[in-house]
């Protein structure tokens, strides 16, 4: 069990099939002055068995439901320190990371923070790395503490909401509930978020992000961003004329997406987790 009445800190680790990559997470992590209550939700795998046999420290929850939001829900009614982290099994961070990302914490106003992203696409086709490589230059993406694996919150900020929706886009709808004055990625940790394989990897990606995203938005959970959309890639194109051809593929696969989401809505069908298994196991 977690030795929560005096941890700094807590994480909530929500794992479904995850046991090939939460052990290496759970052992960066550690024990010292922080809180980890894994969840695992709907494994049909040992990842209940291998988070306690990595952090016997750890509280292990195991629910039926193969949901992250259910998951997040079960982890928060365990979880009982502050700040509180919500952090994917997949990404690479360890225990000193979230400590400095605690400490940004405490600074005057601050509510959230995520880490800054590194994206990885050394094994990734040519038209996803141009993907990649226009991401973060959308001012709607670098303003955004969603997408990062990993967000933390005040007890103030975790207050801004009861139960966790059940939504796809869990860190769409949590980034939504602060102003961008009360949140920000540190700059001194790094999140590396392994990029999908091909085109069509990411084309699934995007469909679950952007049913997702619309999800969050159609129950009013939180307001439009501003600086995105077609708007947004003509401007980012302005300021970076040079990464024109990235930007044109960016807005491609995004025309791309929505048409694809548009299709399947018409039909009734839903785009489901659409979980990403092209560069599996990841780390």
């Amino acid at each position: 069990m977690s030795d929560a009445p005096s941890a700094a800190l807590s994480v909530v680790i929500p794992a479904h099939d995850e046991e090939a990559v939460l052990p290496a997470l759970l052992t960066a992590l550690g024990h010292d002055g922080i809180e980890v209550v894994v969840v695992s939700n709907g494994s049909s795998d040992a990842t209940a068995e291998a988070a306690r046999r990595a952090a016997p420290w750890a509280t292990v929850v195991e629910i039926d439901e193969a949901s992250k939001t259910a998951a997040l829900r079960a982890g928060d009614e365990a979880a009982r320190a502050f700040p509180r982290f919500y952090l994917d099994a997949d990404i690479a961070l360890n225990a000193a990371d979230l400590h400095r990302l605690a400490a940004a914490l405490a600074a005057p106003g601050a509510v959230a923070v995520a880490p800054s992203v590194a994206f990885d696409s050394s094994g990734s086709s040519a038209l996803v790395r141009a993907y990649y490589r226009a991401l973060p230059l959308l001012p709607a993406v670098s303003h955004s503490i969603a997408g990062t694996g990993c967000i933390g919150v005040t007890a103030s900020g975790r207050a801004r909401f009861d139960a966790w929706p059940p939504v796809l886009a869990d860190d769409f709808f949590l980034d939504g509930l602060f102003q961008p004055d009360e949140k920000h990625r540190a700059p001194d940790v790094t999140a590396r978020v392994t990029t999908p394989r091909a085109l069509r990897d990411l084309v699934r990606r995007r469909e679950r992000v952007i049913w997702g995203n619309r999800q969050v938005a159609a129950l009013g959970l939180r307001a439009p961003a501003a600086g995105g959309g077609a708007s947004g890639v003509v401007a980012t194109a302005l300021r970076h004329p040079r990464r024109l051809a990235d930007l044109t593929v960016f807005a491609a696969v995004g025309v791309l997406v929505r048409v694809r989401v548009l299709v399947k809505d018409l039909r009734g069908q839903s785009v489901g987790w659409n979980r990403d298994d092209s560069r599996a196991p990841r780390a």
